[in-house]
C-alpha cells in the first residue's frame, strides 16, 4: 500500500518503498515519527486545512462520551 516505483531515463525501475517509510522521520534518540503535514499529503487530502478538521474531530470523539453522529455534521 502506498508504495512507489521510479523510472530512470534507461528506463531501469527503482523501488522507492512506502509512502510512509518515505516520510518517516526519526528523532534524536531514534524513535520513529510522522509529521501531520507530511501524512496529510500521502492520506491525499488536497490542503492541510481539511487534514487538521479531521483530527480534530477525531481528537474531540476521543475525548468525549457522545455518540460520534452527534460530533460529526457533514
Amino acid at each position: 500500500l502506498f508504495a512507489r516505483t521510479i523510472f530512470l531515463s534507461n528506463g531501469a525501475g527503482r523501488y522507492l518503498g512506502s509512502d510512509f517509510e518515505q516520510i518517516k522521520r526519526l528523532s534524536e534518540n531514534g524513535i520513529e515519527f510522522w509529521s501531520s503535514r507530511d501524512l496529510c499529503t500521502v492520506l491525499g487530502y488536497s490542503t492541510y486545512q481539511k487534514f487538521s478538521r479531521v483530527i480534530d474531530i477525531a481528537i474531540a470523539i476521543f475525548n468525549t462520551i457522545l455518540p460520534i453522529n452527534e460530533i460529526i455534521t457533514h
